[in-house]
């Protein structure tokens, strides 16, 4: 199946018709024929993969039906509302929803989006999308949870998912689910976050946060992300054992390096070189001047996008 990346939402804007705001929303539209998929190649299969098959991986979807799935909805439906107008989508033809994480700038435009689905999508998450999530710094605390509740969801014309593994959404589209920390230093990208988690408070490694994989048409994959506060290097190398796919084709989305020490950029600029990815489109949280910095060591790999902008993922 082919697919088509388009940023709804971003922080960043060239100008024109659209809106920017501190958030993101992708629209990602499949096209093809419905029975082709990964086979053994895919998340739970083959050599590198988690297992043969996807019960063996835990993998759950609705199968080959989904064409057009939302990741992500935004900070404001207002935004998202105004930009996807311009765009001339129409949620209401949404096949799937898919949340990244419980952050306020991921999911603000979801109680709306729900009002305009047609249909019952289902709609993924983790299950910890929906607990109560702050940030604080500097003695001050602010509530960053999902502002839709868990029930109002579950009342809607969607059908939950939560799942914690990885979940197939279409042919060569899969959820990464819950991803392992393997490099310390990416700590840096939860660092000031709490939840709420069995009646306390507590420090919160954004568990609930994944990724995107789409497989490429000649094998590699491309990783679309919504926050990545698992961290950059954590989810590409977890991305690679799913899939057994080495190749890189491309990385898109929110990268969580605003604000990161100079020895974490350092160490991630070095890693992004061991694995010579096709792009680099960072948006949204990844910071203007950490994305020039990108920029200078990585050079023409680095792409610098704005809502509107469409990739081929092929």
């Amino acid at each position: 199946m082919k697919w088509t990346a388009t940023i709804l939402v971003n922080n960043y804007i060239r100008g024109g018709r659209f809106k920017a705001e501190h958030g993101l929303s992708m629209l990602l539209t499949g096209e093809g024929p419905a029975g082709q998929d990964r086979g053994d190649n895919g998340i739970g299969g083959g050599s590198g993969g988690k297992g043969d098959s996807r019960e063996a991986s835990g993998a759950t979807g609705p199968g080959p039906e989904a064409r057009r799935v939302l990741f992500d909805t935004a900070q404001t439906q207002e935004v998202l509302f105004w930009n996807a107008e311009k765009l001339g989508i129409d949620f209401s033809m949404l096949d799937t929803i898919v949340l990244s994480h419980g952050h306020y700038d991921h999911t603000g435009g979801l109680s709306r989006v729900l009002e305009k689905v047609e249909g019952r999508p289902a709609l993924y998450a983790h299950p910890e999308a929906f607990f109560t999530k702050y940030f604080e710094k500097g003695g001050r605390r602010r509530i960053i949870s999902t502002p839709i509740a868990k029930a109002e969801v579950t009342a809607g014309p969607v059908k939950l998912v939560e799942e914690s593994g990885p979940a197939e959404i279409a042919p060569g589209l899969w959820t990464t689910g819950q991803i392992p920390r393997r490099h310390a230093i990416e700590e840096e990208a939860h660092r000031f976050m709490l939840v709420e988690r069995d009646g306390q408070t507590v420090p919160d490694e954004v568990r609930d946060d994944q990724s995107l994989i789409v497989y490429g048409e000649e094998g590699g994959f491309y990783l679309i992300c919504g926050c990545c506060h698992s961290g950059l290097l954590n989810t590409l190398e977890y991305a690679v054992e799913l899939t057994g796919e080495r190749k890189v084709l491309g990385i898109v989305g929110g990268l969580h390096m605003i604000g990161a020490s100079e020895e974490r950029l350092r160490y991630t600029i070095d890693g992004l070189r061991g694995y010579s990815p096709g792009f680099i489109a960072p948006l949204h949280c990844t910071g203007a001047q950490e994305t020039a910095i990108l920029y200078r060591e990585l050079g023409e790999t680095v792409r610098f996008l704005s809502i509107g902008d469409t990739l081929e993922l092929r």
